[in-house]
């Protein structure tokens, strides 16, 4: 079945987006329908005698009882079963997306969130340290990526660009002196790649530093909600 690679064993969530769960689910409803359509209630197999089951014992059932399209009606269950656990998967990732992305609006939750200045970008266990200058705000970053990678959980990465937080199963978080975020993973050739990709995001010169410091005229500060 097309965009479905395991029909009939679970729905996984992480293994489509929302939009190809959704997809499979409707593929999956088609197929339901039409093993419905062939299931004919009054069908009867031809025959006088009797056939066997096939088990052991010798039992032997009388062949006007049996409907040789049931075995349809069993297979449309199967398929609607198999449609409704696409359609929780694909309700379960929307719910992960809303949760995060509530205070941003659908046209920004695809845009990389760090386009703010930074001072430093380091290399920590499973990931990099983003540091960016006094006084930015620190949090709301926090909050569009975590926005940012569940709409990327949601929806998929295929054609976002280079932001480095534009791969699969991140985690970011606060670094520990709060003037920083902490971005994370698990699988090894992703965290390779979100090194490779922090390490092109431009960094604010000391001579920039310095003129956005506190109480120091400089320029505005580039940062979105």
């Amino acid at each position: 079945m097309a965009g479905c690679q395991t029909p009939h064993a679970g729905a996984k969530l992480d293994e489509m987006t929302v939009e190809q769960h959704e997809r499979a689910a409707a593929e999956h409803w088609g197929a339901a329908l039409e093993q419905q359509r062939r299931y004919a209630e009054n069908a009867r197999a031809v025959g006088s005698s009797g056939a066997r089951t096939g088990s052991t014992s010798g039992y032997v059932w009388p062949v006007e009882r049996y409907n040789p399209t049931e075995t349809h009606l069993r297979l449309a269950e199967r398929e609607r079963t198999h449609a409704n656990e696409h359609l929780a998967a694909a309700a379960t990732l929307r719910a992960f997306e809303e949760s995060e992305c509530g205070s941003f609006p659908p046209e920004t939750r695809a845009s990389c969130p760090i386009v703010g200045p930074l001072v430093s970008v380091q290399e920590i266990v499973g990931g990099v340290r983003l540091t960016f200058e006094p006084g930015a705000p620190v949090a709301a970053v926090l909050a569009h990526i975590r926005c940012h990678l569940a709409y990327g959980r949601a929806h998929g990465y295929e054609d976002m660009g280079e932001c480095p937080v534009y791969l699969p199963g991140l985690r970011a978080g606060l670094s520990p002196d709060g003037a920083g975020l902490d971005v994370t993973g698990e699988d090894m050739a992703i965290v390779a790649e979100l090194r490779k990709r922090a390490q092109r995001l431009p960094l604010v010169s000391p001579t920039n530093l310095l003129r956005a410091s506190p109480g120091l005229p400089g320029p505005p500060r580039p940062f979105g909600p």
